[in-house]
């Protein structure tokens, strides 16, 4: 029993300095990224045509034929109130805004660990790319969240650092979540050529998977673009018959470059987005986050439905009409 009371002790205290450690020795500050680039605005019929188009495209040697879905967590922000000045900061803490830090539960401990983060995790969606048998379960009937896609904006500011091809438990790990297990202390610069051109970047590990099917979390590392279509095109049709209910590891991960302190004209957000058999509430909700994102970031974007089994998953979602402001 001692033994056990000391090894509950020394972890306290272990995360406790750690947590003060974080607290005034990270480096969370930033200048304010500015750019002259244009946010392009579609119509809500053409951006949904759109979407439905690039997941039924030919996947080439670029993200452009990729689209990025990100749910709502603990990463993103919780409220729709407070000041705008165009661009996302620490302060801030809309649910399209990335925070500074991460609260991770931890079964050891009564309080939550305050992690740093410096990248956001995100799902890449194209049909060449998802399992041909079984269940694609996408975190569940009630996701809902951000919809990335290089489509009108090929800016490449905030885009992937570096890809799992299964989770990745991206949150626990260094150089913004595409390293080995650790924390992210140091920012990483915005790079206006993108993070993985042409296939390379020095944020990627590069270590070539040695086992023919998905691998856990803990064994695998990050790997660039071309290596992850590789992998999951040569390895979509051998998953499980049921993808994960709960619990198990299935889609993909994908770590993009917060966008923290860019002007979000850089951001290629284009699309909120809800599961189509979520509840009213979810629906709500999501009609609630884009009617505030319209008044304070001044772009029009749609909230669609998303239902990845079907041919052409993306639909105009029934919350955009008869749409009212809020409060």
């Amino acid at each position: 029993m001692y033994k056990t009371i000391y090894t509950f002790l020394v972890i306290a205290i272990s995360v406790i300095l750690l947590q003060i450690y974080i607290y005034y020795y990270n480096d969370d500050t930033f200048n304010v990224y500015k750019s002259n680039t244009k946010f392009i605005e579609t119509s809500h019929i053409d951006k949904v045509n759109q979407l439905n188009k690039l997941w039924n495209s030919k996947i080439d040697n670029y993200e452009d034929s990729i689209i990025f879905l990100h749910s709502f967590d603990t990463i993103t922000g919780e409220t729709l109130s407070g000041e705008w000045n165009g661009y996302c900061n620490k302060n801030t803490n809309f649910p399209w805004c990335p925070k500074s830090y991460a609260s991770l539960m931890n079964f050891c401990l009564p309080f939550p660990l305050k992690i740093p983060v410096k990248g956001v995790s995100f799902s890449a969606f194209n049909k060449n790319i998802l399992p041909k048998k079984g269940e694609i379960i996408f975190n569940g009937d009630n996701a809902s969240g951000l919809v990335f896609d290089f489509y009108n904006n090929k800016s490449k500011e905030i885009s992937p650092l570096c890809y799992f091809p299964t989770d990745g438990m991206t949150v626990i790990r260094n150089q913004a979540g595409c390293g080995k297990l650790g924390f992210q202390f140091s920012n990483i610069d915005f790079n206006k050529d993108g993070y993985n051109l042409n296939g390379t970047g020095n944020l990627h590990t590069e270590k070539a998977f040695t086992h023919s099917t998905y691998l856990s979390f803990i064994l695998q590392s990050s790997i660039n673009y071309n290596k992850f279509i590789n992998k999951v095109s040569k390895n979509c049709s051998i998953q499980r018959k049921k993808l994960r209910p709960i619990n198990v590891s299935s889609l993909n991960e994908v770590v993009f470059k917060s966008w923290l302190g860019a002007d979000f004209n850089l951001v290629p957000l284009t699309a909120f987005f809800h599961m189509k058999d979520c509840t009213e509430e979810v629906k709500n909700n999501i009609k609630k986050i884009s009617s505030v994102f319209k008044q304070k970031v001044k772009r029009d974007i749609p909230i669609v439905s998303f239902d990845p089994k079907s041919k052409n998953p993306f639909k105009i979602s029934d919350v955009n009409s008869n749409f009212c402001d809020y409060p």
